[in-house]
């Protein structure tokens, strides 16, 4: 039993590198290349939601044991993995109904983030409720504004991943 725990610890430390580094490079690339088609940028979202949820499954299966944790993890995930799926296999429609679906996921993932915060008890809890405070916010934006420009939305994207890749990071360095 040790050793699976020791196991799943691993497994979600690597998951938050893995998550926090894909996260990071999609920032990068919003703000380096706001010019990018909306249909481009789309794909490279859809990449990056597809690693994402991988990176959430595998890490809810690996810590199973830990109860309703890993199937909100595991949810997650699959919210992840069908939208980036959507994403790459309809890009030209996913590109105009990508906001509210974006916009559903980051409020998803902050309420998920923050029911999970208060259910643990250590020292990377501020940094995860800030994280998903953000998401919510993000998402919550995005709802409010659906038509607004390309520029912008990619922007506020690409912000948002700049702040959160380096958050999971963080966690994941930091991981006990």
């Amino acid at each position: 039993m040790a050793l699976l725990n020791k196991k799943a610890k691993a497994t979600q430390k690597y998951s938050y590198l893995i998550d926090g580094i894909a996260l990071t490079l999609f920032g990068i690339a919003a703000i380096a290349w706001p010019g990018l088609t909306f249909v481009t940028f789309t794909v490279i979202f859809g990449l990056y939601a597809i690693v994402s949820g991988l990176v959430h499954v595998v890490s809810g299966i690996v810590s199973v044991q830990e109860g309703w944790k890993s199937i909100a993890n595991i949810a997650l995930g699959a919210v992840y993995i069908v939208a980036g799926s959507y994403v790459l296999n309809h890009p030209k429609v996913a590109a105009m109904t990508l906001v509210l679906i974006l916009a559903f996921s980051f409020i998803f993932r902050g309420i998920v983030d923050v029911v999970v915060a208060f259910s643990e008890d250590n020292k990377r809890k501020a940094l995860v409720i800030v994280g998903s405070f953000f998401a919510i916010l993000v998402g919550l934006v995005l709802l409010r504004y659906p038509v607004g420009g390309g520029l912008a939305y990619v922007w506020v994207l690409g912000v948002y991943a700049l702040i959160s890749g380096p958050i999971l990071i963080a966690m994941g360095i930091d991981e006990n």
